[in-house]
């Protein structure tokens, strides 16, 4: 019996294994601002995305981006891409030029990372404020 309950265990343990040994994706985006004639040089961000089986989370921090009121808008949206699709992560919180929002998207092959400048949260379109292409 004690030889029996030891297999069991062992191979309960070996099952396990592949589990564990899965480690999240990451990937990786450095966003450059294409308004540099609009006197916005300095503009950038970087984003840390984590891949998961069904969805992936984008952690995003920027600097030096103006107050959106200056392109006569009201927030910022971070949006990701996998070049079909595209799927809002949500309003860039800012504060005296920085920038920074974490959220998730039920997507798990993201090609591009935008930031547009839009009306409301809700605006599904708006002015290309920071792009970038995603690294793994």
């Amino acid at each position: 019996m004690h030889r029996l309950l030891t297999a069991f265990a062992v191979l309960t343990l070996a099952a396990m294994v592949p589990l564990m040994a899965q480690a999240a994706r990451m990937g990786h985006a450095t966003l450059h601002s294409p308004l540099h004639s609009m006197g916005f040089p300095k503009a950038m961000a970087s984003a840390t995305l984590e891949y998961s089986k069904h969805d992936t989370v984008i952690t995003f921090h920027a600097s030096h981006l103006p107050a959106p009121s200056v392109l006569h808008e009201k927030v910022y949206i971070l949006w990701a891409t996998d070049g079909g699709m595209k799927d809002k992560v949500g309003v860039v919180t800012l504060k005296n030029g920085t920038g920074s929002l974490m959220g998730s998207v039920m997507m798990t092959k993201i090609i591009d990372l935008v930031v547009t400048a839009g009306r409301s949260a809700s605006a599904v379109s708006g002015k290309t404020v920071l792009s970038g292409m995603v690294g793994r």
